[in-house]
């Protein structure tokens, strides 16, 4: 979250709006400093509570802390809290239709009402393991984490979207995309499904805020992953770079290059996405 009041409420002003009947139009603020985060109650029918007890007055939130706001249980994550006891937060699952987290042991998501089966999303489960500080974490854990907090926050990023809001959807990706990019540069690139998610995000944002940036985000995390762009991709930036009025340089040189390099190993299909890519170059370039 970036620094300043997060406030949570039924209100389509909040900065994360919940349908929720047991929460207030302005129910809670998240006030996050530099010293880290505070929750507190703005005087709704219900109030909150942190880690199952009712909070009055300012809380001040640790690492895995979670907070309930009606019948909505958010959880904060520490990105990069390492060498520290980590208190297990219980089996959570990643709902297949709103991509929000739910609890494993509900039989339906609150956001979306999508019924949600463990045995058909395993593959999606987030669970934050724990450690004692004398072994300290395993790069396994803290990739779970990295994951679990992407997730959660690309969640929120999706409500501001939703609601017409790309500027706190920028200040929320903005950080988990830099990270992403800066983890496949140091050789530890994600998987499949979390570079479609990222690509995905910041093509949303190159459309929404106009920002050339974010496509050049794109083609630096392909070429460093050295994967070539899917069709989709490809279209999406045929559409954006006439949109955002990119002025070339670069990232789309170069990974067209790096591209080229490659051909020879490319089936027939790869080839013509290549064609495409390199059109592509060609209309940036008029």
């Amino acid at each position: 979250m970036p620094p300043g009041e997060f406030v949570i409420g039924r209100s389509s002003d909040c900065s994360l709006a919940v349908d929720d009947p047991l929460v207030s139009r302005r129910h809670a603020v998240l006030r996050v400093g530099v010293d880290g985060v505070i929750a507190e109650d703005l005087g709704s029918r219900n109030g909150i509570s942190v880690n199952g007890e009712r909070a009055a007055g300012p809380h001040k939130l640790k690492h895995q802390d979670r907070v309930t706001v009606g019948s909505q249980e958010l959880v904060l994550l520490e990105v990069g809290a390492r060498d520290r006891d980590r208190r297990p937060t219980g089996l959570m699952l990643v709902c297949p239709t709103c991509r929000l987290p739910v609890p494993a042991d509900d039989v339906r998501c609150a956001h979306c009402g999508t019924v949600t089966q463990v045995e058909s999303t395993s593959r999606q489960t987030m669970e934050i393991t724990t450690h004692s500080a004398a072994t300290g974490s395993s790069r396994v854990d803290e990739d779970t984490r990295r994951v679990s907090a992407f997730q959660l926050l690309a969640g929120i990023a999706d409500k501001a979207l939703a609601l017409g809001r790309p500027d706190d959807a920028e200040r929320i990706l903005s950080n988990l995309l830099g990270e992403f990019l800066q983890k496949a540069q140091a050789g530890r690139p994600a998987g499949e499904d979390s570079l479609r998610d990222a690509v995905r995000y910041a093509l949303r944002l190159a459309d929404l805020t106009g920002k050339a940036s974010w496509v050049d985000w794109v083609f630096q995390v392909h070429q460093t992953t050295d994967r070539l762009m899917s069709a989709e991709t490809i279209d999406a930036l045929y559409a954006l770079v006439r949109k955002v009025k990119h002025p070339g340089g670069r990232a789309i040189i170069d990974y067209v290059q790096a591209m080229q390099r490659k051909v020879e190993s490319f089936s027939p299909r790869e080839k013509f996405l290549l064609q495409r890519l390199a059109g592509l170059e060609r209309v940036v370039g008029a």
